[in-house]
């Protein structure tokens, strides 16, 4: 008896779901960017610096912890530029990403009715499994590098009194990548599992209680 052919992995669909989430990443993207530009534009004024952080102290002491806590200083630049490493506007940036897309692609094509015209195409689930999951950490793992990149610029538009240390945000930026990565399995394994309005639920509600655990 003949054995039937191995299916082969489905390249068109990898391709045509990353094409229809590339607007989608080049806006948060070009969003994290910018918003490390404005970083750096209001680290090295010094009075601008000062400013922000009597702001700070007049807000509740956990947004502050939130933002960087005791390294929140005026002289303190490294800790000053990470502010856009950890502000919750980014963190929400990648939360959507991480969620929206693979809920989209896996429980948003199951709604659509279009995921069993997907799988007779001789196309398995780990299959389809594998693309989600392959589009969704290869988009964040290049967010970011879009922050990171936008650290590197800021220190040629920007002259500040002391050196930045970039490795140490490459090091900042590589662990953001794995915690993102985290949030995206969690969310591939809730769109694997549940319909999309259930799975975008259980996830925001993991990763909004472990931001603040």
């Amino acid at each position: 008896m003949k054995a039937e052919p191995r299916p082969r992995f489905p390249w068109p669909l990898l391709r045509f779901w990353t094409g229809r989430t590339l607007p989608f990443w080049a806006f948060i993207a070009s969003i994290i960017f910018l918003f490390q530009l404005a970083i750096g534009g209001i680290v090295q004024d010094n009075e601008s610096v000062k400013v922000f952080l009597q702001f700070l102290d007049i807000l509740p002491s956990f947004i502050k912890t939130l933002l960087g806590g005791e390294a929140l200083q005026a002289g303190n630049l490294a800790g000053l530029i990470a502010i856009g490493y950890q502000h919750p506007m980014v963190l929400t940036l990648y939360m959507l990403f991480a969620v929206g897309v693979p809920t989209g692609l896996l429980a948003g094509e199951v709604q659509r009715g279009t995921m069993e015209l997907i799988l007779s195409r001789n196309a398995t689930r780990t299959h389809v499994y594998i693309c989600a999951g392959l589009i969704a950490v290869i988009g964040m793992y290049a967010l970011v590098l879009v922050m990171y990149l936008g650290t590197v610029v800021l220190t040629g538009l920007y002259a500040f009194s002391q050196p930045v240390p970039l490795y140490f945000f490459f090091k900042i930026a590589i662990v953001g990548g794995l915690l993102a990565s985290a949030a995206g399995g969690i969310a591939l394994l809730a769109a694997a599992c549940f319909r999309r309005g259930a799975a975008v639920t259980l996830t925001v509600a993991y990763l909004v209680v472990n931001y603040f655990v």
